[in-house]
């Protein structure tokens, strides 16, 4: 009988990949401390490294239901290199990769060094030509004093920089050196500075400038400490320049005692100019450690000081952030990771671009100098999970078709978002939204210097999210802030609740003014409805913008319920003119055929429809209690502009909210 080689061959392919099939797992699991690469992922005897199990998963057959990577309980170097995923690390719709934590574990994936707290010993009060400052009453009360230890003992020789913020929310890219951060028992500790943060109130403290020499380089001062600071090599001012709403850093070149000058290197310029009585401050220098929870790193020796907040003890957890980034996903499908905390990177925690179907689930990102997550594609969602004490923005969700209005279909959601804009106070938001059609929902966003939720799209829902203690050092900004576009649509803002939405530290460039929900320079087209406003110096600004729907909203304590402006009949013409910035911007989109001409049916006409003119807004039934006004605009002027302002109740008895 002759021998059917084909039909062999064929029996022989459909064997291997039996073979493959079944010999892939469903489950691998990582154990940082007691694996090893060698072993085959089992429970009982697990891999040592997420990156190993990620390359095993990569190399086989994804088996029906997918595959789970558990990671044990213990800290997951991130030190020398992020996760990273691309498309060859993808599950498919019926195949998902989970990276997930043991039940009742608490993994960590670190991108940081823990030191050993019983090395630290005690500094000496003179280190080089730096004389340490006597300490403050409360390190004294503390029990606490400058203590040092050498990173150059743990490996570490890349000390950080800082970034030199030359643009409005510009942070360190996923990969570039920022600072080195040292944390104290999980909580961020403050590089030496004056004047202090404020110890009773948490807030910053700061000086003034007194004159201006040169609008990009020279400036006097009026407060006798910085003629201290002449013997500092790397002295950094941070400060609001020119407004009372955009920081930036520049770094010190010259001090000179003798007429009260500094001089800053050309290279690192404010992002304005400077102006007088415009709020700085002095940082990272060893000669004003002198406050618990400060420290500084020698760029030299290496050597790191710092004053703990209490005393050490050998349980005293010691991190410094050592690694740029913690997950970089590009090109990614059908990835999840569940319960697991990621920490201590020097920018980024979680980028994840061109992605589809990533989701994370009750994950904590904590501790990073950059953005804690970015999300950059479709059907993906982020939800349960704690973004705390980030340099830059909170969570960043971008996804959808501008041109086509194709939605994203992303989801942020039952996320707590907090202490973010460490490093570039102002434009980092704690949700940073743009594209189409995604939802941010239930979340809960406070405690940071400037807005909460900032950006532009179309057709994206804001449901049932609580924003509060946001805007607190910075003036004309807010909570929920958006601006300058007449191509973003369709959004929806509803059922969620602002409190405490204030200026609370003194501006002197401009008048202490926060609104809760700002629609700047006249952003136009959202749907405001059932929200609550508490304790906010304004509820709903509407900086000259059109067809708003404000209706059913409740505010109580608010300086001002609702405020409306005519700018674009002032100071603000050449955007909304025939010809002007936000026709050509429309007609970039076809705005006058599909999809923007079906979607959005009175967009067609806009320019020929009093395109200046705050029109069509609508203010209906809601409701103010306590407020010292509930509208700052003539309402007999805005009825004639095509306005409806009907059904509210403007006094209404206490505790409306």
């Amino acid at each position: 009988m002759m021998l059917d080689c084909s039909s062999t061959a064929f029996a022989i392919c459909l064997l291997v990949g039996c073979l493959a099939h079944c010999l892939a797992q469903s489950v691998y699991y990582v154990d940082p401390t007691k694996g090893s690469d060698g072993n085959p992922g089992t429970q009982a005897l697990p891999f040592k490294t997420i990156f190993h199990a990620r390359d095993v998963v990569a190399s086989q057959e994804l088996p029906t239901g997918g595959v789970e990577v558990v990671l044990l309980d213990g800290t997951h170097d991130m030190t020398t290199l992020p996760f990273s995923l691309n498309s060859t690390h993808s599950g498919a719709p019926s195949k998902p990769i989970v990276y997930t934590a043991a039940p009742g574990a608490a993994p960590v994936m670190s991108a940081g060094v823990k030191l050993n707290a019983t090395q630290a010993v005690a500094a000496p009060s003179q280190i080089g030509n730096v004389k340490l400052p006597s300490l403050t009453n409360e390190a004294k009360a503390k029990k606490t004093s400058v203590m040092q230890i050498s990173l150059k003992d743990y490996g570490i020789t890349n000390f950080g920089s800082i970034i030199c913020n030359t643009g409005l929310g510009s942070c360190p890219a996923a990969g570039e050196s920022e600072r080195l951060e040292l944390f104290f028992d999980g909580e961020p500790q403050t590089i030496a500075r004056y004047p202090n943060i404020n110890s009773t109130t948490g807030y910053w403290d700061w000086m003034n400038i007194e004159a201006v020499v040169d609008a990009t380089r020279e400036f006097k001062f009026n407060d006798p400490r910085p003629s201290t600071w002449v013997n500092e090599t790397n002295a950094w001012l941070w400060g609001y320049w020119k407004f009372d709403w955009a920081d930036s850093v520049v770094k010190v070149e010259a001090i000179d005692p003798s007429t009260s000058t500094i001089t800053v290197n050309s290279s690192t310029p404010p992002t304005y100019q400077f102006e007088k009585k415009a709020r700085w401050l002095g940082f990272n220098m060893l000669s004003e450690l002198d406050a618990p929870g400060e420290y500084y790193v020698d760029p030299k020796t290496g050597i790191l000081y710092f004053i703990p907040p209490k005393p050490l003890t050998a349980n005293t957890e010691l991190i410094v952030s050592v690694g740029s980034s913690l997950i970089q996903a590009n090109n990614v499908q059908h990835v999840a990771f569940a319960n697991i905390t990621m920490a201590h990177a020097r920018s980024s925690g979680i980028q994840a671009t061109n992605v589809t179907n990533f989701n994370l689930t009750n994950c904590n990102v904590i501790n990073v100098g950059g953005t804690g997550v970015e999300v950059q594609g479709s059907q993906s969602f982020v939800q349960g999970c704690v973004i705390r004490h980030t340099g830059c923005k909170g969570v960043t969700i971008s996804g959808g078709d501008t041109k086509t209005l194709t939605p994203g279909n992303n989801v942020l959601s039952n996320t707590v978002i907090s202490q973010f804009a460490g490093h570039t106070r102002t434009y980092n938001p704690g949700i940073s939204w743009s594209g189409v059609g995604n939802t941010f929902k239930s979340n809960n966003v406070s405690d940071a210097p400037h807005a909460a939720i900032l950006g532009g799209g179309n057709n994206c829902l804001f449901e049932s999210n609580n924003v509060s203690h946001v805007g607190f050092e910075v003036d004309d900004s807010g909570a929920f802030y958006t601006g300058r576009n007449w191509n973003t649509r369709g959004n929806i803002i509803r059922y969620n609740h602002f409190s405490s939405i204030r200026t609370r530290v003194p501006v002197f460039l401009g008048s202490p003014s926060v609104q809760a929900i700002y629609f700047d320079d006249q952003m136009s087209g959202f749907e405001v409805y059932n929200n609550t406003f508490f304790d906010c110096q304004a509820g709903v600004f509407v900086g000259g913008g059109r067809r708003h729907h404000i209706k059913f909203n409740r505010f109580e304590q608010c300086d001002t319920a609702i405020h409306f402006d005519d700018r674009g009949l002032t100071w603000q013409t050449s955007y909304c003119e025939v010809g002007g910035t936000f026709q050509q911007e429309l007609e970039g989109l076809n705005y006058q055929e599909a999809p923007y001409a079906t979607e959005y049916p009175y967009l067609p006409n806009i320019m020929r429809e009093m395109p200046c003119y705050p029109v069509y807004n609508e203010v209906v039934g809601n409701v103010a209690c306590n407020c010292k006004a509930f509208m700052d605009f003539n309402v007999t002027q805005l009825a004639q502009w095509r306005n409806t302002i009907a059904d509210n109740t403007e006094n209404a008895p206490k505790g409306c909210v």
